[in-house]
């Protein structure tokens, strides 16, 4: 009878020992989970910070390169334009006109010469040179925009990745054929020119609707869903 009291006492000694070092050790896990719990949260809220801070960055970036692009090969495309007939203009005149417009040195004695032999040449030669420089200006900035939505793919929304890659197709097509409706027989510019018509208004629909789903996600916050 003593023996199985002892025997008793002894396991009801040994299960409290047990389950008290079961439950300091159960402690210590949880402790110890919840502390990497909490480092992997701060550590992925750094990192949403980051990643957010650098998104409004290049959506700023994105945005303005091609609205000003846009802009750029708008006006280059523009069927109304005025120049003056230089008829009137003074030598100094002259001077100050071709230096608003950054004509390099070689063009700048071309036209000189002309003035002194035949203004209305003159007059022709100063309008292919500063139109050819807008169309070069324009396709600068057209490259720009596209580098810029290229670089900055991992930031953007599929939506707003699909809205600038038409707007970068269309910036190209909008080009070429602007290049090719003046060089084609006038019988064929009717066709071209609609074209061309219908790419401007799409670039600006393009360009109000990146401007709505750009502020969205900026104001309101965007959180695209994990495939996981």
């Amino acid at each position: 009878m003593k023996t199985i009291l002892i025997a008793i006492l002894t396991s009801g000694i040994t299960s409290g020992i047990v389950l008290g070092l079961y439950r300091h050790f159960l402690s210590r896990n949880i402790e110890s989970y919840k502390n990497t719990l909490l480092f992997d949260l701060q550590r992925k809220v750094h990192d949403f910070q980051l990643f957010a801070a650098k998104k409004h960055e290049e959506y700023a970036d994105l945005y303005s390169t091609l609205h000003v692009a846009t802009d750029e090969l708008l006006n280059f495309t523009s069927w109304f334009k005025e120049y003056p007939s230089f008829q009137g203009y003074t030598e100094n005149e002259l001077d100050n006109y071709l230096e608003q417009h950054n004509l390099i040195q070689s063009h700048k004695l071309r036209i000189k010469s002309l003035w002194e032999t035949d203004k209305w040449a003159m007059q022709s030669e100063i309008h292919k040179i500063i139109e050819w420089n807008k169309r070069a200006e324009a396709d600068r900035l057209r490259l720009i925009a596209y580098q810029n939505y290229s670089q900055s793919l991992i930031y953007q929304s599929k939506e707003v990745a699909k809205i600038c890659e038409e707007i970068t197709q269309k910036h190209v097509e909008l080009i070429l054929d602007f290049d090719l409706y003046n060089d084609i027989e006038p019988n064929e510019k009717k066709e071209v020119r609609k074209k061309i018509e219908t790419h401007k208004e799409r670039l600006r629909v393009l360009r109000e609707e990146l401007h709505k789903v750009m502020h969205s996600e900026l104001t309101i916050g965007y959180y695209e869903k994990s495939s996981e």
